[in-house]
């Protein structure tokens, strides 16, 4: 064993080894009768290893995107939800095949009750530890669940869906061994029959749940009128703390980090970008321009992470509200911005979310909105002006707007075909907003932004900017994906922007926070906003907020 290692040190492959303790291999007997050989006290990984080739390790996990997607679809639908914990799941898998024979285990200390002391056992089942466990017991419950009637998504691979003659009866989430199920009646029983099928920790209402249920690190609570919240409470008390900083270390903020407070801070982040995905967009942008500032941060970088923390823990409750909105009303639409020339090293930052909403809000009213998605990130194309950075934002935001809209589509049409996808979106009016001054019949979605000069050029027929030829011909692109999916643009003040707070550092909350606090929003007419604007600069100065 020792030579082994000298060998593959020198080679400058020590990664590739598994110690003993966690791998044992056995040649198969060569006679009836005779027990396995151990065939090495340590596993290789690569080439000389073909097991490692063949072994099928991936089993996806479930999108955010697409589980808040289906939320909506049941809120919407008035779908009773249920969470289920499968008990020791890989053990229930099916029996275990391998192209290159059996696999065999030691037993451990002390021995095994009923087994000779030395004698081995083979593996017939998925068990944990094994690195192609997850993938076969993904197998083994698709499986069961197809032939239950269950649809696989294209577009997810961890969403199934239940059609009854062309209605929409259950949706099922798969998260490894952890079921997030919504349905009617029929679901319901199909749902009984999975559980005699196979053993579960846990199988409940979500409803019936005062607490609301843990999935996937959040807290789901649905309400009476068949509505979700969501929040990351129990993450942000327990797991998210800002960065220690020493006695003194605050009075030099462009002083270079340490190595303890960079190793503290990389932690830190991770913890921060993982809530700010899962459920808190308030600390996106602080996770996201933090992470920018590596590898060489300053103690001012450490400060504002240390601040988007904090602001997270004053507030450890705030959810994510899901409304019940009725099919027929509901609609969906993409608000972006951007910052120009903010983010480390004087690149821009750009946000974008994904809402839906009741249709009464063309009309200017107060209407329920869901926050579907969000994003922030830095602009990776070179920009050399705000206009092209609000160009750049919106166009990554019509694209995962019109994924969100598939997948709903998907969820909820039997004949939904990936050909059809951008078609199908036109069939849906998605994206289209009026003006204040049509008479056309209310679309089912908008775009939303607060860079004026943006809006000004879509709005309208134009080349774009002359001075800028570039960002001309991305507008012209983003056009090309509005008009593909019938969009049209509207625009809202900047204090009314729900994602300003996630381009920049310390950026004002009090737009997201309301909506994330109430579940509603709400959008006036442009000519009143503008009127509004107007008087307020010719009161207060144009230099004056």
């Amino acid at each position: 064993s020792k030579k082994v290692m000298a060998e593959l040190e020198s080679q400058g492959k020590s990664d590739r080894i598994l110690p003993s303790r966690m791998v044992r291999r056995w040649k198969p007997a060569e006679q009836p009768g005779e027990p396995p050989t151990r065939k090495s006290r340590f596993c290789v990984r690569g080439d000389k290893d073909p097991d490692w080739q063949d072994l099928e390790r991936y089993a996806p996990t479930l999108n955010t995107m697409s589980f808040s997607v289906a939320l909506q679809v049941a809120a919407s639908e008035k779908m009773k939800a249920s969470v289920g914990d499968l008990k020791n799941a890989f053990c229930q898998s099916e029996r275990l095949t391998r192209k290159n024979g059996a696999l065999y285990m030691a037993q451990p200390r002390g021995g095994l009750p009923g087994l000779l002391e030395g004698q081995i056992i083979e593996i017939v089942a998925g068990c944990y530890g094994l690195g192609d466990a997850p993938s076969h017991w993904r197998k083994t419950l698709r499986k069961a669940v197809v032939e239950m009637g269950y649809r696989q998504a294209i577009l997810d691979p961890t969403l199934f869906m239940l059609f009854v003659k062309g209605v929409l009866e259950g949706i099922i989430l798969i998260e490894i061994d952890d079921l997030f199920t919504c349905g009617h009646q029929e679901h319901d029983a199909r749902m009984s029959e999975l559980q005699k099928k196979f053993k579960f920790g846990k199988f409940a209402r979500v409803q019936e749940l005062e607490e609301g249920t843990s999935f996937n690190g959040r807290r789901v609570r649905q309400l009476a009128d068949h509505s979700f919240e969501i929040d990351m409470q129990k993450f942000v008390e327990e797991r998210l703390s800002p960065v220690t900083l020493a006695k003194g270390r605050k009075s030099d903020p462009k002083k270079l980090a340490n190595d303890s407070e960079i190793a503290q801070l990389r932690a830190v982040i991770g913890a921060l970008a993982w809530a700010a995905k899962e459920g808190r967009p308030d600390g996106a942008a602080g996770a996201s321009l933090g992470a920018s500032t590596r590898p060489k941060p300053v103690v001012q970088d450490i400060l504002d992470v240390n601040k988007a923390v904090m602001q997270l823990k004053e507030n450890p409750s705030l959810s994510l509200k899901v409304k019940s909105i009725p099919a027929k009303d509901l609609a969906w639409g993409v608000v972006s911005d951007a910052s120009f020339g903010n983010a480390h090293g004087g690149g821009s930052q750009g946000a974008h979310a994904i809402i839906a909403f009741h249709r009464k809000m063309f009309d200017g009213h107060r209407a329920p909105c869901s926050l579907i998605a969000w994003k922030s990130g830095r602009i990776h194309k070179v920009v050399n002006s705000t206009l092209a950075a609000e160009t750049q934002s919106l166009s990554r935001g019509l694209g995962d707007l019109s994924w969100a809209v598939s997948v709903f589509n998907e969820i909820t049409d039997p004949d939904f075909s990936i050909e059809r996808w951008e078609e199908k979106l036109q069939e849906n009016k998605v994206l289209a907003m009026i003006s204040e001054k049509s008479q056309e019949t209310l679309r089912e979605g908008m775009c939303i932004v607060d860079a004026k000069a943006l809006y000004d050029h879509l709005c309208k027929v134009s080349v774009g900017p002359s001075a800028d030829k570039r960002t001309a011909l991305e507008m012209q692109v983003v056009r090309q994906s509005m008009n593909a999916i019938g969009a049209q643009i509207r625009w809202v003040p900047h204090p009314k922007m729900i994602v300003d707070a996630l381009t920049k550092k310390g950026g004002k909350m009090d737009s997201l926070y309301e909506l994330l606090r109430t579940g509603e929003y709400m959008i006036r007419a442009e000519s009143d906003e503008l009127l509004d604007k107007k008087t307020e600069r010719s009161e207060r100065g144009y230099n004056r907020r």
